[in-house]
């Protein structure tokens, strides 16, 4: 059922909650207020506006989805943590196109949860700078914590540069088997 069409130049955006099921009854995928999940792929994605009031709905989808896929609370918790500090980040250096979206996107891949973050924001390669130990609480400079998080979080990461987007991928150890 159709919540929302709204025509924006030649872009129309539409907003509506489909369920799809399988033979079974079991859901095969859905898609609501711009976030998409297809349990056929495994992959899960969200689009939220580039504005800082985006910010916490994007860490809290990042926290919900990620718990979906296996991940035990206090990982979810560490990659919302890391979405936001990568939103939040790309809000305040990178000078993201006026109406632009950020992209989140995670997907199971074997033992680890992938997380995708794209933004149209300037060319920037966090991967490229390098992380300096973590100094003493009260020596703690200012900047640096999603750099630091990334690589402390990570098990790997990636990045490319998709025309005029950043694309950061991320990923994190979580095997099925955990408890």
């Amino acid at each position: 059922m159709a919540r929302n069409i709204a025509d924006h130049d030649t872009e129309i955006t539409f907003a509506m909650f489909v369920t799809l099921y399988d033979s079974n009854g079991d859901q095969r995928s859905s898609f609501e207020n711009g976030c998409y999940t297809s349990a056929m792929t495994g992959r899960h994605s969200a689009s939220f506006k580039c504005s800082a009031d985006q910010v916490q709905p994007a860490a809290l989808w990042v926290e919900e989805t990620s718990s979906a896929l296996g991940l035990p609370e206090k990982d979810s918790l560490r990659l919302a943590l890391v979405a936001e500090e990568m939103f939040a980040n790309s809000l305040h250096h990178a000078n993201l196109t006026p109406g632009g979206e950020v992209n989140i996107s995670l997907s199971r891949e074997g033992d680890e949860v992938r997380l995708d973050y794209r933004e149209p924001g300037a060319a920037f390669n966090p991967l490229s700078v390098e992380v300096a130990e973590a100094p003493e609480l009260d020596r703690w400079p200012i900047g640096g914590l999603g750099l630091r998080l990334i690589h402390n979080v990570s098990s790997r990461a990636d990045y490319e540069r998709e025309g005029d987007f950043n694309r950061l991928s991320i990923w994190m150890e979580a095997p099925l088997n955990a408890a």
